[in-house]
């Protein structure tokens, strides 16, 4: 899948009309296309489970885009996010860092007001960051079908 519309799900812009791109193939004519066509608040590269990003796409796409309060969103792995720091500068531009680990699942388990999360690196560049489990939204994937959520209408497969 490519290019779908539907309402975000996820994250601090819940609920947002958005056009998810989900292929580093579309091209930036498709995106403007569909995103005026649409009407959308947020066109939101790396869709469907962090999908490579076609930096150029998404260069012309911010320009195109940016007196036109338009936000351009980028899910990316945090082992991939040094190919993306240069969106950073726009104001226009928001990411989402994807951390994965096998192990995540017991935080199903977790008493949400006795836990708190600490992200870490110790080495070169450090950082320690830490919230309270309460802090963080969970998401509801059982409306999650493939790449899509339910609702979600797909415009290029």
């Amino acid at each position: 899948m490519k290019l779908w519309i539907g309402k975000e799900k996820e994250g601090v812009h819940q609920g947002f009309k958005t056009l998810f791109i989900g292929s580093p193939d579309v091209t930036e004519k498709s995106i403007i296309k569909f995103a005026e066509s649409y009407n959308v608040a947020q066109i939101y590269f790396g869709a469907g489970i962090c999908t490579e990003i076609n930096c150029g796409v998404v260069f012309k796409c911010i320009n195109y885009f940016e007196n036109k309060d338009m936000l351009i969103t980028l899910e990316t792995d945090i082992k991939d996010f040094d190919k993306l720091i240069e969106f950073s500068s726009y104001k226009n531009t928001e990411f989402i860092l994807t951390v994965t680990h096998k192990n995540f699942s017991i935080l199903n388990k977790l008493n949400d007001y006795k836990t708190q999360i600490k992200v870490q690196s110790l080495k070169g560049d450090k950082v320690v960051a830490l919230t309270d489990w309460t802090k963080f939204k969970k998401v509801d994937i059982n409306k999650l079908k493939g790449k899509t959520y339910e609702g979600d209408v797909v415009l290029i497969e």
